[in-house]
């Protein structure tokens, strides 16, 4: 009997090391699953940020085609009256008599809804920003808005006929994520 129970007091310290072992298996299988869903979690916040400044880039294609389409400046009125408008807007979206290097503030600009910082205005050739002309300008703006920004390039240019095309770029930006929206119409 004296034998059997020496061979006990050998197997006791067994438990304590089966116990660590299994503890420092479960430990590194729930670390490995933490660090699999962490990356997840930072892709899905990627994808929305993504649609974000999507959706801020888009905003600003939206002012400018709304701009160049819809806001058109009066040039002459004709025998009855009637306002004769320019063909397009993009070239008149800010005021020429304003200061140069701030085109559109939310005080100056034609449009009150312009908010736009950081504009410039480039005529391409002479007589090419004239509002009843536009056909070969560029304008740059930016915008900023519930953290979110997108910055806009937008040209009027000649494909080598007589007719003028809009070429507008749009950047959008949010929390470090970035999207681009390029159009180009005649």
């Amino acid at each position: 009997m004296c034998h059997k129970k020496s061979n006990m007091n050998n197997e006791r310290g067994i438990s304590l090391i089966l116990t660590f072992f299994i503890m420092v298996i479960v430990l590194s299988v729930i670390l490995s699953i933490s660090v699999i869903l962490y990356s997840e979690v930072r892709v899905v916040r990627n994808m929305s940020n993504s649609m974000v400044s999507f959706y801020a880039a888009e905003s600003g294609i939206e002012k400018i085609l709304y701009y160049d389409r819809q806001v058109l400046p009066v040039l002459d009125q004709d025998a009855d009256g009637n306002n004769i408008l320019a063909e397009r807007g993009l070239c008149s979206m800010f005021d020429q008599v304003l200061n140069p290097i701030n085109y559109c503030n939310a005080s100056g600009s034609l449009d009150q809804s312009l908010y736009c910082q950081n504009s410039s205005k480039t005529e391409l050739a002479v007589g090419g920003c004239d509002a009843g002309a536009c056909k070969n300008c560029t304008i740059q703006f930016n915008t900023f808005f519930d953290n979110r920004t997108y910055d806009i390039t937008a040209s009027v240019a000649t494909n080598g006929n007589t007719s003028y095309y809009l070429d507008a770029k749009s950047n959008g930006a949010f929390n470090g994520t970035g999207r681009q929206i390029e159009i180009n119409t005649p």
